[in-house]
């Protein structure tokens, strides 16, 4: 996932920087790869083993996010600590990523 922009009023903005890749999320010591599977707007579209697993790692993003922050891996390997904040309506949080837009990160 390419970081696409930084909001100015993002709590983000002294971590995040545009054309950063983050590459993995690390939810309770698992890695949670950030690939088009994992952020996928119709995962009906999977097959069972592919669907199940898209679950599980919805279910780690959803808890980190729901405390408040997420630690990402850029393609650097670097670790970067983002904070999260709360949006005011997100349909199931949207797959549980409804502070993520398909098209960048905003954060």
């Amino acid at each position: 996932m390419r970081v696409e922009q930084v909001a100015s009023t993002s709590p983000n903005l002294d971590r995040l920087r545009p054309g950063t890749v983050l590459v993995a999320a690390r939810v309770n010591g698992r890695r949670v790869p950030l690939n088009p599977t994992t952020l996928i707007e119709e995962p009906d579209l999977l097959d069972y083993r592919a669907y199940n697993r898209f679950l599980e790692r919805q279910d780690l993003l959803y808890q980190a996010l729901s405390q408040g922050r997420l630690e990402v891996v850029d393609a650097d390997g670097r670790r970067i600590l983002l904070r999260a904040a709360p949006t005011p309506w997100s349909p199931a949080l949207g797959y549980a990523l409804g502070t993520l837009p398909m098209g960048g990160w905003r954060c």
